[in-house]
């Protein structure tokens, strides 16, 4: 028997073991490690091809799962590597997969970036971006994935006035798990398919592998930010780093990989821990700062699409700690909320990011990143971005 062979068969002991949860996620994050690390070697993406194909239920031909962990480091349907925005098949105006033309009579991004209430809440990068765009489908894709960071009545009266000026097909559309609404509308004539929520869609395939059924709100929140980490070449992640404090691109490779193995650890860690214990509450409080530290700079309206997301994260934080209280545990959840530092910081602890925000007043919370948690006499301090003072 060959030494991959022996390999390949204590992993799929171990996969059907008391452990399979475990070792399912730390096959997640070697995949994802292999795949960014590897695309110059094609020996290396085949054994991260191999190791997927496993962790999927066994190898597909040739060794490449059609699903399940063979999709992490990939992306999926209409996305880029490494968080590069996708606009569909036609990659740019024509359809035609030929050069692509500069935005002419396409969405009103001028007037959009002109806006000062867009401006509070974008930043002057994501502007140059969008107004930078080099192809029609691309500030098509750019404009609606700002709305989602937006106030929801800005965000929908712009939303309104982009759908008006349109006509032509309806498009075609991608689904991810979630309510039903439109994140990004399709413009068939620029190559572009469209991105919305439905119930009646399959979960990310990454957090249908790692977390049980027990979890299908919170699988369904994973699988929202792992799509728009696939599409949105904006976000950023906000996880402590042993490099260092600050706000980490995700369409740079090595942050990607990063951030990949570290969702897949903290996945695995919560679907490993006991049922109602206060262990998964830690545990669900590290997932919870995993998806809430993903962030765009400045980071969205509190009410917004990426702010209601972490809401709801949130809630499932509070609804844990609320079933152990009632179980007799001494358990405490916080969220830190906007507004002055100062009066935040006996729940605040180290290593928090600071942004420089016009029109903002310095040292105001713009978004909490990880739940202050208190569990008997252990303390867990909250992280939060805040405005930076660069007068």
């Amino acid at each position: 028997m060959s030494a991959d062979r022996g390999v390949e068969e204590l992993l799929s002991a171990a996969l059907g073991g008391p452990d399979a949860v475990t070792v399912r996620a730390a096959l997640a994050g070697m995949v994802a490690a292999l795949r960014s690390a590897g695309h110059a070697d094609p020996a290396v993406v085949a054994a991260a091809d191999r190791l997927a194909g496993l962790g999927s239920g066994g190898l597909a031909p040739g060794g490449l799962a059609p699903g399940g962990l063979g999709a992490i480091g990939q992306g999926s349907v209409g996305s880029g590597p490494g968080g590069q925005e996708a606009v569909g098949p036609g990659q740019g105006a024509s359809g035609s997969g030929g050069p692509v033309e500069r935005v002419a009579a396409g969405p009103p991004v001028g007037e959009f970036a002109a806006d000062p209430d867009v401006a509070t809440w974008l930043g002057a990068t994501t502007l140059d971006a969008l107004t930078g765009a080099p192809t029609e489908a691309q500030a098509w894709v750019r404009l609606w994935l700002a709305f989602l960071r937006l106030p929801p009545d800005l965000a929908e009266t712009w939303r309104e006035r982009v759908r008006s000026s349109r006509t032509g097909d309806a498009g075609a559309w991608q689904a991810v798990a979630g309510g039903d609404e439109s994140l990004v509308d399709p413009l068939p004539e620029a190559g572009v398919t469209g991105l919305r929520e439905s119930p009646d869609a399959a979960v990310h395939p990454w957090a249908a592998d790692v977390l049980p059924e027990r979890f299908a709100t919170l699988r369904t929140l994973v699988g929202q930010v792992l799509t728009m980490v696939e599409r949105d070449p904006g976000l950023h992640h906000a996880l402590e780093s042993r490099r260092r404090q600050d706000f980490h691109s995700l369409g740079d490779p090595a942050n990607l990989r990063d951030f990949q193995r570290d969702a897949a650890n903290r996945l695995g860690y919560l679907a490993a821990a006991p049922p109602g214990s206060v262990r998964e509450l830690r545990e669900l409080s590290l997932v919870d700062e995993l998806l809430c530290s993903v962030v765009h700079v400045p980071p969205a309206h509190p009410e917004s699409w990426w702010g209601r997301l972490a809401r709801r994260s949130r809630a499932l934080v509070a609804e844990a700690a609320a079933a152990l209280r009632e179980r007799g545990e001494d358990v405490e959840v916080r969220v830190v909320p906007p507004g002055p530092y100062d009066a935040q910081r006996p729940w605040i602890g180290r290593n928090n990011l600071s942004c420089p925000v016009p029109g903002r007043p310095p040292s105001q919370i713009l978004a909490c990143l990880r739940v202050y948690l208190r569990a008997g006499e252990e303390e867990y301090p909250g992280r939060v971005v805040y405005v930076r003072d660069d007068r």
